[in-house]
Parts: C-alpha cells; sequence; structure tokens
C-alpha cells in the first residue's frame, strides 16, 4: 500500500525553496550530515533491492506493482542524477584547490 503523507496530499509535490547557501562551516555540518544520511539510505535501498530481485525471481510482481516500480526507479535516477552533480562540484572545488 502505497498512501501519501498527508502533507503531500493536501498541497502537492512542493516546488524547492529558495534560501540563500549557508556559511562555509554550516556547508560543511550540513554536507556530511547529508552523506550520513545518504550512505544509510543507499544501504538500505541496496538490502531492499535484493529482496525485490529474489521476490521477482521467485515469481511475485502484479501488473499494479510495475507503476510503483517506475515510480522509484525515476526517484532513484533523479537522486542518482543530484548525487553526481553534487559530487562534480566537489571535485571541480578539490581540483581547483590543488
Amino acid at each position: 500500500m502505497n498512501v501519501q503523507h498527508p502533507f503531500r496530499a493536501q498541497f502537492g509535490a512542493l516546488a524547492e525553496a529558495v534560501e540563500p547557501l549557508p556559511s562555509a562551516s554550516e556547508a560543511m555540518v550540513r554536507l556530511e550530515s547529508s552523506l550520513a544520511i545518504l550512505d544509510s539510505i543507499a544501504e538500505a535501498a541496496l538490502t531492499a533491492v535484493h529482496h525485490l530481485e529474489r521476490a521477482a525471481i521467485a515469481g511475485a510482481g502484479q501488473r499494479a506493482d510495475m507503476g510503483r516500480l517506475e515510480d522509484v526507479a525515476a526517484k532513484l535516477g533523479t537522486i542518482a542524477l543530484r548525487a553526481e552533480a553534487a559530487r562534480s562540484r566537489v571535485s571541480d572545488k578539490l581540483a581547483g584547490a590543488r
């Protein structure tokens, strides 16, 4: 059962808020905490996809599951693109610091 969060159901997907860039020290804290969170999420996602693959191999899955799988794949694709953009920015910054 894929139920939307009540806030999202009421207001829909929210546009990204335009906020001022954080200070350098705050940015470091945000980077570290965000990396820790994303690392945990990635590990959980890898575990979940392992079980998903095993279930699909065993014959599980209905037509209704396709939409959810496509949504999940799209979200993960967006996450990968944005993480790669951040990685590229850090790489460029480090290359400029040499």
